[in-house]
């Protein structure tokens, strides 16, 4: 039992102008165009670096995603470096990358994000290695998400530093393995009708320890049981209420490849997490996860997901939200230089501590073109849905956005 508590002509010039070469937003890229573009880069002592330059514009209907719709051309220019060691043992990768998005008439929504990540892996023998990572970013809360706001002037900015460690140890058929990691946000002040909001009651440290001991059945197939424990911390109490909490996830299950043609890993659980606030109802229900691969042809992949999590919430008297998700995911090499991508995802939002639940879909296809080496051109179609349900409900919207994107790689 866990402790208590857990148009103008100007205008169309620019338009014109950015249609040259274009680029998707991050989370289009990452959901609807595979594997990252990158190129063979170039040796630098015992490193690897690759340099990525991407350039866009996409044209969104609903840019601030509310029930009337505003539509706008955003430009965007994405640079980034990747190192990566080459050492015979042991690695170390450094990821760096900015992204830079201007509105054409929303000047009031242009943002930069910034990001710099750091992983490695210690062999100490073959069969134990040791694996570090870092991260750190100044983001934005993207429109749509749980932390977003639809009546801010603006999108929020943050502060999101990252760092983990883990160990895994094989000893004949077992493997055992744990972690360790911390996540910490800090947020900016938000806008609101010209008003300052304050959002530093959203500021949170969150510790999370775990395992994992799996024992393998035969050379395809392994089960497994795992376990973690989480501590989130908020700096300080909002309106009286602490939203702190601890939890504790167990889940069972089995990794298994059929054939060549279909393997994933299934696992069933518990989750269960505890407000340090005796005014939020603790939470405690079914917990699952999914992952499942299915190639016809070399040409052709399937993937579906399914997962379950608690996460925090941006909303004062919200304490958490069981988010629930299901996505499928198509890629198809048309051509050796023609790379289709298709994408369909599920979202079910359940607030807790208050009576909304939402729905929010995510549909895309998108077209990936290798001209050489060194460049690649995207067109992109994305389409989000969201439809809320109770006394308390967010704004339901459908957003369209079409993207042409250029990525010029060394």
């Amino acid at each position: 039992m866990l402790s208590r508590g857990f148009a103008s002509v100007k205008q169309l010039r620019w338009i014109l102008a950015c249609a040259v070469i274009s680029l998707p937003t991050e989370s289009a890229l990452a959901q609807l165009q595979g594997a990252p573009v990158e190129g063979q880069g170039v040796v630098a002592g015992g490193f690897r670096l690759i340099p990525t330059l991407t350039f866009g514009t996409t044209f969104d209907d609903n840019v601030l995603l509310r029930d009337r719709r505003g539509s706008d051309v955003v430009g965007t220019v994405a640079p980034r470096v990747k190192a990566t060691s080459t050492w015979s043992s042991n690695q170390l990768t450094v990821d760096a990358s900015s992204q830079h998005r201007r509105y054409a008439k929303r000047s009031s929504q242009n943002n930069d994000a910034y990001r710099v990540k750091a992983n490695g892996r210690l062999d100490i023998t073959r069969t134990f290695p040791v694996s570090g990572a870092f991260s750190y970013g100044r983001e934005v809360e993207e429109r749509g998400s749980l932390g977003d706001d639809p009546d801010f002037d603006r999108y929020v900015k943050y502060q999101l530093m990252t760092g983990s460690l883990s160990a895994s140890k094989q000893l004949n058929r077992f493997i055992v393995s744990a972690n360790i990691g911390r996540s910490r946000y800090r947020y900016s002040d938000a806008r609101e009708r010209g008003m300052i909001v304050d959002q530093s009651f959203r500021d949170r440290t969150i510790d999370t320890f775990g395992g994992r001991l799996a024992y393998q059945v035969g050379p395809t197939t392994n089960v497994f049981v795992s376990g973690s424990y989480n501590e989130v911390d908020y700096a300080r109490p909002n309106l009286g209420r602490d939203r702190s909490s601890k939890g504790a996830t167990a889940m069972g299950g089995v990794g298994f490849e059929l054939t060549r043609l279909l393997h994933g890993e299934v696992s069933l659980g518990y989750i269960r997490q505890e407000f340090d606030d005796p005014q939020f109802t603790d939470f405690a229900g079914l917990n699952y996860n999914a992952t499942i691969s299915y190639e016809p042809t070399a040409l052709t992949s399937f993937s579906f997901g399914a997962r379950r999590s608690l996460t925090d919430s941006a909303q004062r008297d919200v304490p958490g939200v069981m988010v629930s998700t299901f996505s499928l995911n198509m890629n198809h090499e048309l051509l050796r230089t023609l790379i289709l991508t298709g994408n369909v995802q599920l979202e079910r939002r359940n607030f807790r501590g208050i009576d909304r639940s939402e729905s929010y879909w995510l549909y895309g296809i998108s077209a990936r073109r290798i001209v050489n080496r060194f460049l690649s051109v995207a067109l992109t179609y994305n389409r989000q849905e969201r439809s809320s349900s109770g006394v308390i409900i967010g704004p339901n919207f459908r957003n369209n956005r079409v993207s042409l994107s250029m990525i010029i790689t060394k």
